[in-house]
């Protein structure tokens, strides 16, 4: 039976409850439950924290390890450390605020078991509120040709759904530390360029958390300077210099830059039509 990584990147300003939550969905809810657990405290955490961590250690035993940084190193650079200590066949990502569906990971695996030349795959999501009310259904471009076609408008493969075939990471694949927003962009414009297979399930396989923070995070300059950065040159790559294709990120750049709720509408409408 191939083995399952779960990583989790943790901090500071990550809500508890919705932590205790994630965690009890990629174990106690999950069908296929993971061969080992990484949870990475990116830098030091609040008492709340710890004492869910504390629960639910006793509770999976020496599934669960742990990464502790002792300052906040991003998440780009907590992945990459969760990535040198996985040990399993397949590696999932799974962000502290979501909710994993119970058969995620079955799904998963079973169809890259199926598919060994995939070695990326996401899902289709539920998004959710703070009070857990579902919003938008949303699915993404299932083969690597949709795929391709779909990322100069926006991100085709929803990050917090993604699961990895080991052997990818094996080849020296990493996200790309520059980056400390965005790096799961970056990431699929460098595998594009290598022709590597990604695809998404058809299938919803988890619950999305978007609150009001959502866009103020991806409103800040940092977020906006490094999307638009990856997207134009991932473009350049793929279409050349003069491609009109080239539009969308700076179309994307000016919503970004708009206030949040106006940014919110916008996004809605221009880039989420087709999946995202």
């Amino acid at each position: 039976m191939a083995t399952l990584t779960v990583i989790m990147a943790v901090y500071i300003k990550d809500n508890p409850d919705y932590f205790a939550k994630a965690l009890r969905s990629i174990w106690d809810d999950q069908i296929l439950k993971p061969s080992e657990i990484i949870l990475i405290h990116d830098g030091p955490l609040t008492e709340a924290h710890y004492q869910i961590i504390e629960t639910f250690r006793k509770h999976v035993g020496t599934i669960l390890k742990e990464i502790v940084n002792t300052t906040n190193m991003g998440l780009t650079k907590s992945l990459n450390k969760g990535i040198e200590m996985a040990t399993g066949d397949y590696i999932a990502r799974m962000d502290s605020d979501d909710i994993a569906l119970p058969d995620r990971f079955i799904l998963q695996v079973e169809y890259m078991s199926c598919h060994p030349e995939v070695m990326v795959l996401g899902g289709g999501m539920l998004e959710i509120d703070e009070n857990e009310i579902i919003g938008s259904r949303r699915l993404y471009p299932c083969s690597i040709d949709r795929i391709k076609h779909y990322i100069p408008k926006a991100n085709p493969i929803p990050h917090p759904t993604v699961l990895f075939n080991a052997e990818l990471f094996k080849k020296g694949f990493r996200y790309d530390e520059k980056f400390r927003k965005n790096q799961d962009l970056k990431l699929w414009f460098d595998l594009i360029k290598e022709g590597v297979i990604m695809e998404n399930l058809p299938d919803i396989i988890l619950k999305f958390r978007r609150t009001e923070d959502t866009y103020t995070k991806r409103a800040s300059k940092i977020s906006r300077k490094s999307e638009y950065e990856i997207y134009d040159s991932g473009i350049r790559d793929m279409y050349g210099r003069w491609s009109v294709k080239r539009v969308y990120p700076l179309v994307r750049y000016a919503v970004k830059s708009m206030p949040p709720w106006a940014a919110k509408t916008a996004y809605k409408y221009l880039f989420r039509k087709s999946g995202k």
